[in-house]
């Protein structure tokens, strides 16, 4: 993962050489960036500031060109992966004062101290309390709630276009749509 205020260095391994273009997203597009490929390799320097966030997908794009004369017609070749951002200094250290024991139906009055808060910066807290004896038989640990809230979520854009029906201006073909799979769709598995 990468702190904020660094610069990460993103790589980007093409089956062809081409312009292509980076996208940076969350629930929205955040940053479109170009770069080109050549000798099927680009690196684009990301500076991962609090737009950033916990992290974001990354989707890149390359694009043949029309002039490759390695293989006919328009080609693009499309992947996406996770800008991942240390949360760590988001982690606030709590320090609470509790009895030893507490009794259902019991009032607990407390002071909660958050050793990192800024002086004069408001911290929200909400507390919660499970029962130790319940933990115990269950099994279960309790939740990070960093791990909830900082987690990747699921890409929410999608690419709609009419890329794959691109005429090869060299034969006039409509362009064929393919996977990155090994599988062969129209076979019947047997």
């Amino acid at each position: 993962s990468y702190a904020q205020g660094s610069t990460a260095r993103v790589r980007i391994a093409a089956p062809f050489d081409g312009p292509g273009q980076l996208i940076l997203a969350d629930q929205t597009v955040e940053r479109v960036l170009p770069f080109e490929v050549r000798d099927g390799v680009a690196e684009v320097p990301i500076l991962v500031d609090e737009r950033v966030g916990a992290g974001l997908h990354v989707l890149a794009t390359v694009f043949r060109p029309e002039t490759a004369t390695d293989a006919p017609g328009p080609a693009r070749a499309m992947g996406v992966g996770w800008l991942p951002v240390d949360v760590s200094e988001r982690r606030l250290a709590l320090m609470m004062e509790t009895p030893a024991r507490l009794r259902p139906e019991e009032l607990l009055e407390t002071t909660v101290r958050v050793a990192n808060a800024e002086p004069g910066e408001s911290v929200y807290v909400t507390l919660s309390a499970v029962d130790d004896g319940l933990l115990a038989l269950t099994g279960h640990l309790p939740p990070d709630p960093l791990d909830h809230y900082f987690a990747p979520r699921q890409l929410a854009i999608q690419v709609h276009d009419l890329y794959g029906r691109l005429l090869d201006g060299r034969s006039g073909d409509v362009g064929r749509i393919g996977t990155g799979s090994d599988v062969d769709l129209e076979s019947d598995g047997g």
